[in-house]
């Protein structure tokens, strides 16, 4: 198998090569898993991995469309029957299904500001950062003046400045996971032998 088992397309389970319609059926899988936290074939128990595999496909073939979607708006059972109902060469109705999220987008009553939920999170997330690195900084400079903790402060301090330079612009957007291993690499800098 390529891929992750649990975003997999039934098709791409059976052994049947991948097309555009699996990638859309994983596409599906990854949205409904970011809107309800899980998916019906996670957490499944197997002596091995091939058990595994064998396990979330017979749940994906027993799980209907319906069944998948409960709770979510109507659009991820037309979405999700639309990529099933594709043939392997079959070019997916690409407008339809943008139309399907753009439709339901206005109407939940949302217009189109360029502002998303994570931008507020991720400014949360730069200042904090950028007070970790700070209080890092100062921990490396009342440690300097101790005999066993000589370090090269140059290139330290020009790493952090590049990093904040380059990692906490406002022209370049700046994810969770990376502010999290800056922290931690800087972090490991400051250790003093």
């Amino acid at each position: 198998m390529t891929g992750t088992a649990r975003y997999a397309s039934y098709n791409t389970h059976m052994g049947i090569e991948q097309s555009r319609r699996d990638d859309l059926e994983c596409l599906a899988y990854v949205m409904i898993y970011f809107l309800k936290g899980e998916l019906p074939w996670q957490g499944l128990r197997a002596k091995n991995r091939k058990d595994k595999y064998e396990k979330i496909k017979a749940k994906k073939q027993t799980t209907t469309i319906e069944k998948l979607c409960e709770g979510l708006p109507n659009e991820f059972v037309l979405y999700l029957k639309h990529c099933r109902s594709l043939s392997f060469e079959q070019t997916p109705n690409y407008f339809y299904l943008k139309s399907l999220f753009e439709n339901l987008f206005r109407q939940k009553g949302y217009t189109e500001d360029s502002f998303y939920d994570w931008i507020e999170a991720m400014d949360t997330k730069k200042t904090s950062n950028n007070e970790a690195i700070k209080l890092l900084l100062e921990a490396r400079d009342k440690n300097e003046t101790k005999e066993s903790s000589k370090v090269d402060l140059i290139p330290f301090e020009k790493k952090a400045q590049d990093k904040e330079s380059l990692m906490y612009s406002k022209n370049q957007p700046v994810r969770p996971h990376q502010l999290a291993g800056d922290v931690m690499e800087l972090q490991e800098e400051l250790i003093f032998e």
